[in-house]
């Protein structure tokens, strides 16, 4: 779509994206985006990842309602299998406020677990910034993203 200059164009792909997927902009968004969210990538078998076939693990853990993120999870995945692709195979591990996806069920599991370890601290503030994955002394390169 060529950008129209009063925003014509933005507008068509919201109103397109609700009455074919049933997404609503940009209420579904701000579900998956939550109010923070977390991305990991493992560092084991990233040298040997081109060697082997295998693609390296990576995750996300969103503070969200689990409920909403899967559903508008959901309406991405009959998207891809509505327009003949196959959907991602994203392995999905609901919490209490939280979502955590990754790209197998063992990692998703694990940094969800993590995440709950790593929170459940004796603390009568909770703490500013998210808690990192359980391996973040081993990690080579970390970003945080807050939305308020």
């Amino acid at each position: 779509m060529a950008a129209a200059p009063d925003g014509a164009s933005f507008q068509q792909f919201v109103d397109m994206a609700q009455q074919k997927y049933g997404l609503t902009l940009p209420a579904d968004l701000a579900t998956l985006l939550g109010k923070n969210l977390t991305v990991a990538l493992d560092g084991d078998g990233l040298a040997t990842m081109g060697q082997s076939g295998q693609l390296p693990k990576v995750g996300v853990r969103i503070v969200t309602d689990p409920a909403k993120a899967q559903e508008v999870i959901g309406k991405i995945e009959k998207a891809f299998t509505d327009a003949g692709q196959p959907a991602p195979q994203i392995a999905k591990v609901p919490g209490d406020g939280t979502l955590t996806l990754a790209t197998t069920p063992e990692y998703a599991k694990q940094l969800s677990e993590g995440a709950r370890s790593a929170t459940a601290r004796p603390s009568r503030r909770p703490s500013p910034t998210p808690q990192a994955p359980p391996s973040r002394s081993s990690s080579t390169w970390t970003s945080w993203s807050r939305s308020t």
